[in-house]
């Protein structure tokens, strides 16, 4: 194993002990960095032990490998390294699902929507929601019967109206019925603690889609790379 490649998994060591401690802690943005640092590391150490396995002949006195088995080594390490940056993607999708607060938008029947809030995993001490004044659509909460919030509404009546949810977390969901002409991007949401964040669903498949984007240049650098380099 090269130095490069010893000095890189020393430090995702280090740095996987201090995670699980902090990976609550850290906010959403940085979760999804060491995600791809970390995803990224293991794919170029990854590459370069293939790569060498590749090159490898299976009989050390043929002046040159067979190009059948180079192929199927190829293609071997092809689907490896797909595996891996599938997984990556995968636990991508899964932080920016359950690691932030997600909105989602129901329409229910002609003229009401309901808007769906739904916990993280991370407990949020309180969650603010400031809603349209009646004037522009009327909102009501609406419960979740399975997984109800600990929900409170403030100044309802005025021009300022309010709803607090308290030790808000996955699996509860707490929703407002309103007109159907509402929207996420209507609503203000304060968080605390701030490392929370709240994701509306465009923001959401943004993430997403970056998230898969990455994972598939990885995946065809990483080949590529593999491919040259087993020359």
């Amino acid at each position: 194993m090269r130095l490069g490649e010893i000095i890189a998994l020393i430090l995702a060591v280090v740095g996987l002990g201090g995670a699980f401690q902090t990976f609550f802690t850290v906010d959403f943005y940085t979760k999804l960095i060491a995600l791809a640092v970390a995803a990224s590391t293991a794919v170029w150490i990854a590459s370069g032990r293939l790569a060498d396995w590749i090159r490898r002949k299976s009989n050390p006195r043929l002046r040159k490998g067979s190009p059948h088995l180079r192929k199927m080594k190829l293609l071997a390490a092809t689907c490896a390294l797909g595996t891996t940056c599938f997984a990556a993607s995968s636990a991508g999708y899964l932080i920016v699902r359950f690691y932030a607060i997600n909105i989602d938008l129901t329409v229910a029947s002609n003229d009401k929507a309901v808007l769906w809030i739904s916990g993280a995993r991370q407990v949020a001490a309180k969650l603010t929601v400031l809603v349209p004044p009646p004037g522009e659509f009327r909102c009501e909460p609406v419960g979740d019967s399975n997984y109800p919030a600990a929900s409170v509404m403030y100044n309802w009546d005025s021009s300022n109206p309010q709803l607090q949810i308290s030790n808000f977390c996955f699996p509860q969901r707490q929703g407002l019925s309103c007109g159907s002409r509402t929207s996420p991007d209507y609503f203000i949401f304060r968080v605390e603690p701030p490392n929370l964040d709240v994701l509306s669903p465009r923001r959401r498949g943004s993430y997403q889609t970056l998230i898969l984007a990455l994972g598939g240049a990885l995946w065809i650098s990483s080949t590529i790379f593999v491919s040259f380099r087993s020359r």
